[in-house]
Formats: structure tokens, C-alpha cells, sequence
């Protein structure tokens, strides 16, 4: 009976291959959906940030930032200018404490929705870099 053992051996690797694709599957229709969603929270302060002191370069990166999310397309994920964003974000928390729009906590929960986000555009990119 050759039949077991050959099953014994392709089976590891349907399974590895079921596993990749099931990994694909997930970073396209669970992690681009979630880092979608956090980009439209944090692309709002950008936006503040651009009306306080336009800059044409962070407008530049938002676009950038918006066309490859929409694309999905990893690469171009990464190609976007996320340093220039950041600071856009950070002088728009830093106003808005000095306004006291916002406290200590409200500003540690955005840090960590940013933090968070780069740590899913990491995970999403992961394969192209």
C-alpha cells in the first residue's frame, strides 16, 4: 500500500500551502481593511495640520499615503513618505495640547494608534521588503 505513505508526505504540504494562501487572504481582507480605517483617523490630523501650515511635500506624502492604500499594493505602501506624515501628526497633537483640546491620556491613546498603525503597515509589507 503506497497510497499512506505518499499521502503522508504531500500532506505537510498542501497544509504549508494552505496555511500561505490563508495568510494572503488574511492580510488583504483583514489587515488592509484595519490599516485603511486607522489612516482615515490619523489622515485627519494631517489635514488640521495642512490648514495650520500648508506644506506641499506632506500633501504630496497624504496623497501618496491615500493612492497606495487603496491600491494595497505593498510596495507602494512602503514608498510613502511615513516620517513627514508623522511629524504632520505629532505638530497637530502638540497644538491641540496647548489648546487643551486634548490631555496626557487622549494624546498617549493617538501615540498608540500610530504606533499600532506602523506596526501593521510593517506586518502587511513584510514579504516585499
Amino acid at each position: 500500500m503506497k497510497t499512506a505513505p505518499t499521502i503522508r508526505r504531500i500532506l505537510p504540504l498542501f497544509l504549508l500551502l494552505l496555511v500561505a494562501c490563508a495568510g494572503a487572504a488574511a492580510r488583504t481582507n483583514v489587515q488592509l481593511p484595519a490599516i485603511r480605517s486607522s489612516w482615515g483617523n490619523l489622515r485627519e490630523a494631517v489635514v488640521r495640520q495642512l490648514v495650520v501650515e500648508p506644506d506641499a511635500a506632506t500633501e504630496a506624502a497624504m496623497v501618496g499615503a491615500d493612492q497606495a492604500l487603496q491600491v494595497g499594493d505593498p510596495v507602494q505602501v512602503l514608498a510613502v513618505d511615513w516620517k513627514r506624515l508623522d511629524r504632520a501628526i505629532e505638530l497637530d497633537l502638540a497644538r491641540q495640547i496647548a489648546a487643551g483640546q486634548i490631555g496626557p491620556l487622549g494624546a498617549e491613546s493617538r501615540r498608540g494608534l500610530l504606533a499600532e498603525f506602523h506596526d501593521a503597515i510593517r506586518l502587511y509589507t513584510r514579504t516585499t521588503q
